[in-house]
């Protein structure tokens, strides 16, 4: 039986991202479709920007179950309140993990 955390392909975006079940572009940030088998995604779930320091920020876009950062302990993030992150911290967003990295 899979999991709902099995691996998604990667994908690499060009400035800020829009993350979600079927998420909207949001400001001009690329859309992300990430599959989320127990539909606990949002449409539009997290937005993802680079800041002009090179700094990760990302923003609950008032998403229903949440946005946590995979730390000990976790870390919730206020909807619609941006926080920054360091490269390769893995964001719990519903049933799915994603991890944020710059390239």
């Amino acid at each position: 039986m899979k999991s709902p955390f099995d691996a998604q392909p990667s994908v690499t975006v060009a400035g800020g991202a829009a993350i979600g079940r079927n998420p909207a572009s949001v400001g001009g940030r690329t859309p992300v479709v990430i599959a989320s088998p127990g539909r606990l995604l949002s449409r539009t779930h997290v937005l993802v920007d680079v800041d002009e320091n090179g700094r990760i920020l990302v923003t609950d876009a008032d998403s229903a179950n949440g946005v946590e950062l995979d730390m000990t302990p976790p870390v919730q993030l206020t909807p619609g309140v941006p926080c920054v992150i360091a490269p390769g911290t893995t964001l719990v967003l519903g049933d799915v993990r994603c991890t944020i990295r710059l390239v």
